[in-house]
């Protein structure tokens, strides 16, 4: 009798942005602060799964921080997040740097798990409106450096040269295990 052949292959799933609205996401628990939002932006805009023009877009300011909460008992280890721009985006608006931090503690204590910069050129150039969880290629991928189970994370971007960024669409990613057992047949004698 044959034993059955258990193979374990990872996966990424999407937290929040790119297919899990915010709303969906403070529906389980969650919350998100944006500080400084300029003119009628609001948080859904960086997490509702559409990336645009100005007006669908995060606007944001100084601080420039992005306050991500999974809420009470829950913690993610998140491997990755991806960065789209807005439609057209222009060099003044799209950030080209950013500290990430988890923290369990509402940020008393903090891990630097990623901080990095890019090029303008390293985020795709939308033309028209799009469904970020259906162009993935139009990204900005950055693999964390440090990773762990953290209830909060924070994204702290450098200042802005001019006043402000926009940002089409903001995703993190935790690695899921998918177990397939069996191999095809019944494994049976």
């Amino acid at each position: 009798s044959g034993s059955p052949i258990i193979t374990e292959s990872s996966n990424f799933q999407t937290t929040l942005g790119a297919g899990v609205s915010l709303a969906d996401f403070t529906a389980g628990g969650g919350s998100v602060v944006v500080n400084t939002k300029l003119g009628a932006s609001a948080d859904s805009r960086g997490f509702d799964n559409i990336t645009g023009a100005f007006d669908k877009c995060l606007v944001f300011g100084s601080t420039w921080t992005i306050t991500i909460d999974y809420g009470s008992s829950i913690t993610k280890n998140i491997k990755h997040f991806r960065m789209w721009a807005r439609s057209a985006h222009s060099t003044n608006e799209t950030p080209t740097q950013v500290e990430l931090f988890g923290s369990n503690d509402n940020f008393t204590t903090q891990t630097s798990l990623f901080n990095g910069t890019w090029l303008q050129t390293d985020l795709p150039t939308i033309a028209v409106d799009i469904a970020p969880s259906d162009n993935l290629n139009l990204s900005l991928k950055k693999d964390l450096t440090t990773t762990g189970d953290f209830r909060y994370y924070k994204f702290q971007f450098p200042a802005a040269q001019f006043t402000y960024y926009s940002i089409g669409e903001l995703a993190l990613y935790e690695k899921t295990p998918n177990i397939e057992v069996g191999s095809g047949s019944d494994n049976i004698s």
